[in-house]
């Protein structure tokens, strides 16, 4: 199956829905079609596809670590060009889940990537799985750089989910 096909088997359905996601899943847990060739369709950059692609990326490291293990590299290199909310959300949420199985140096690549996301956009999921993945951080004793600018620029944000994940960093950060 190539690229264009998958492409548009995900765009079927509502945006509200999984479309054809779990078929697509299917077809990786099967050996049919591998995970880099749905990781790609990323960079198309569409907002429906990669909310379904990052819903099966994390379908996979959820069933087996495996699947998604190999590709943690390209995640990295891929957080310095895509500003996807949804790509950027999953590498916060992959930072978390799978932070015992990831070396020293993808820790801390990812990490600096999650704090980018703070000058990238104001996607509310981006940012709450972004503050999240701090607190993981911090509880994990790696040092955060600039985390009162972080705060700070948070702060101006007037939602109800963001103020209180803000008052929660304050409060592990003391500031």
């Amino acid at each position: 199956m190539n690229q264009n096909e998958l492409f548009n088997m995900l765009q079927e359905g509502k945006p509200n829905t999984l479309g054809r996601t779990i078929e697509i899943y299917n077809k990786i847990i099967s050996n049919q079609i591998n995970t880099m060739d749905v990781y790609n369709l990323y960079k198309k950059e569409d907002r429906i596809v990669s909310m379904r692609v990052s819903n099966i990326v994390k379908r996979l490291w959820r069933e087996d670590v495996n699947y998604i293990l190999p590709i943690i590299d390209q995640f990295i290199v891929d957080a310095k060009e895509f500003l996807n909310p949804t790509f950027r959300w999953t590498l916060a949420q992959l930072f978390k889940e799978l932070f015992k199985k990831l070396n020293s140096d993808q820790k801390n690549k990812l990490l600096l990537e999650i704090q980018r996301n703070f000058q990238l956009s104001d996607d509310w999921i981006m940012l709450t799985q972004s503050i999240d993945a701090l607190v993981y951080a911090r509880s994990k004793k790696m040092e955060i750089i600039n985390i009162s600018k972080i705060i700070d620029k948070l702060e101006q944000d007037n939602r109800r989910i963001i103020e209180k994940k803000v008052n929660k960093l304050k409060e592990l950060f003391k500031i």
